[in-house]
C-alpha cells in the first residue's frame, strides 16, 4: 500500500482520538479508545513496525476485558497483557532502540487501565503514554501520529481542566 495512502488512513484514527478525551464518562471515552486502537493497529501493521501493531492490539483486548467484561480481573488482564507485550518486544526487537517504547507506553497505559476510577492519576497516566507514543510516530514516520499525539497531549490536559475547575456559582448574592 502507498506510504502516503497508510498516512490518511490514520488521519481518521487522529480524529476520534481527539473528540474521545473530551468525554468525563471514563467508560464512554475507552469504548472509543478501544475502536480507536484498532485503526492505529492496522496504520502500524502497514507502516512495516509489528512490536508498535501488536502492542496496540494486546493493549485494546487488555482494556475491552478489564473495564468493560471482567473488571475484578483487570489486575490479571494487566499482567498478562505486559508479559505478553514485553516477550513480544524481546521476541520481535531488532535492536532498534525505539522499538522497545511500546512497551514503556504500555506501562503507562496499564496503570491508566487499573486506575481509570481515579480520573486524575489516570489522565496524568494517559498524557505520559501520548508523549511515549509521540516519540514511536517520530521514529516509525507516522506523521499523522505525531501530530495525534501533541494534539491528544493539549486534549488531555484541556479536559483535565475542564472536568476538575470547581464549579463557578452563577449568582453571587
Amino acid at each position: 500500500m502507498d506510504f502516503w495512502m497508510i498516512q490518511a488512513i490514520c488521519f481518521l484514527a487522529f480524529a476520534i482520538s481527539v473528540i474521545s478525551y473530551q468525554f468525563k464518562n471514563q467508560k464512554t471515552m475507552y469504548g472509543i479508545r478501544i475502536f480507536n486502537d484498532n485503526i492505529w493497529a492496522i496504520h502500524y501493521y502497514l507502516l512495516d513496525a509489528p512490536i508498535a501493531a501488536l502492542t496496540l492490539f494486546i493493549s485494546l483486548v487488555r482494556t475491552f476485558l478489564s473495564i468493560f467484561i471482567w473488571p475484578i480481573y483487570k489486575a490479571y488482564f494487566i499482567l498478562l497483557s505486559l508479559v505478553l507485550i514485553c516477550g513480544l518486544t524481546f521476541y520481535q526487537a531488532t535492536g532498534l532502540w525505539y522499538e522497545y517504547l511500546p512497551l514503556f507506553s504500555t506501562i503507562f497505559y496499564s496503570l491508566a487501565v487499573y486506575y481509570h476510577d481515579h480520573y486524575k492519576l489516570n489522565r496524568l497516566l494517559m498524557f505520559v503514554g501520548t508523549a511515549t507514543w509521540l516519540v514511536i510516530g517520530a521514529c516509525n514516520q507516522s506523521y499523522p501520529d505525531m501530530i495525534s499525539s501533541a494534539v491528544n497531549m493539549c486534549s488531555i490536559a484541556l479536559a483535565f481542566y475542564r472536568h476538575t475547575k470547581p464549579p463557578i456559582p452563577i449568582f453571587k448574592g
